[in-house]
């Protein structure tokens, strides 16, 4: 078996992830990385580093023309993804939801309550709004209101709106359907891991099978189960690569 040449490997994932200020803006360096860390400044940073002509503009514009969503996906992280790639994403790292709840609810609600408040929330959530704000609309006491929003964007039914400013995490939700005019397609759970295991590899390989089910955060069955469909071959000491990129991956220099 090869030996895995790690100097090689940085180069090209140095130029895969487009380390070198190679992305022609934005949005295609978080569509080419599947998608960057939310939190500010680290989101902003990440693709900073990823386009030459980057500026606070282009970026809080990714946000107001609705061209990325910030969903929570990989390990539970809320990473900001391509518009047309969150509803594939959130299915693949969504854990069941029941159980979810009711992990982050702690038991202080029963399903019935929980229903009732998500669906006042989405009557009010027509425009971004913080959780202030929210709770006072609400006119009642809702102890684990923001609990209650997490599952809520785990559902796919509230997203959350960053600041405008770099520096802040003060984030707003706004209702799915008032935000984007509709709700996320459907695409089943299995699938969208199918999907997702490709993207990995060709975005971040060459990687190990234990590196994907650490970044997804999902069960390690279901992870190599997926990553069994995508077609790969051993660059060395059991490190994939898509079967496509070979050729490339064993001609690239610095």
């Amino acid at each position: 078996m090869a030996t895995f040449q790690q100097e090689q490997a940085r180069w090209w994932s140095y130029q895969r992830q487009h380390l070198g200020q190679t992305a022609q803006n934005a949005e295609q360096a978080v569509r080419d990385v599947i998608g960057v860390y939310s939190a500010h400044p680290s989101g902003p940073l990440s693709l900073h580093a990823r386009v030459k002509s980057f500026s606070k503009e282009h970026f809080l514009a990714l946000d107001t023309e609705r061209n990325v969503l910030r969903i929570p996906a990989m390990r539970f992280s809320i990473h900001i993804i391509p518009r047309d790639t969150t509803h594939v994403i959130l299915a693949a790292t969504r854990t069941t939801l029941p159980e979810y709840r009711y992990m982050l609810l702690h038991d202080l609600l029963t399903e019935d309550e929980y229903l009732r408040l998500k669906n006042m929330i989405l009557e009010i959530a027509d425009h971004p709004m913080s959780v202030g704000e929210m709770r006072k609309m609400l006119e009642e006491e809702v102890i684990p209101l923001s609990d209650i929003l997490k599952t809520m964007c785990r559902e796919g039914v509230l997203l959350r709106i960053a600041s405008k400013s770099l520096r802040s995490n003060a984030l707003q939700y706004v209702a799915t359907t008032a935000w984007l005019g509709g709700e996320l397609p459907f695409v089943g759970s299995d699938e969208a891991l199918r999907w997702l295991a490709h993207e990995y590899v060709r975005a971040f390989g060459p990687v190990r099978p234990s590196d994907f089910i650490w970044w997804t955060g999902v069960p390690a069955k279901r992870a190599l189960a997926a990553l069994s469909t995508v077609d790969t071959v051993d660059v060395g000491d059991g490190y994939r690569l898509l079967v496509e990129d070979e050729k490339a991956f064993r001609a690239v220099s610095s």
